[in-house]
């Protein structure tokens, strides 16, 4: 989906998928992948809710709202998440 990171899984029925969508600061090109706030939170997610968590994240540099809201209803909402954040 040429999102930041890996491919969103086919999912799970008992986890939870959260999309986070944004401009750089929710990218967040200038630091390695697995540093990202979005990534850091997958797994304190996962810990206190109990059950998997899988974050996807759909930051885009220089996108503002409105292209966010394209890019979630044109390929965002394709991935079922149970939780958007903007």
């Amino acid at each position: 989906l040429g999102q930041r990171g890996p491919e969103p899984a086919s999912g799970t029925e008992d986890g939870v998928r959260v999309l986070f969508l944004g401009d750089s600061m929710v990218a967040g090109f200038e630091v390695e992948f697995e540093e990202t706030f979005v990534e850091l939170l997958e797994a304190r997610l996962a810990s206190a809710l109990g059950r998997p968590v899988e974050v996807v994240n759909g930051g885009v540099r220089g996108y503002g709202t409105d292209q966010s809201f394209l890019s979630f209803r044109e390929r965002g909402r394709a991935l079922a998440p149970d939780v958007v954040l903007l």
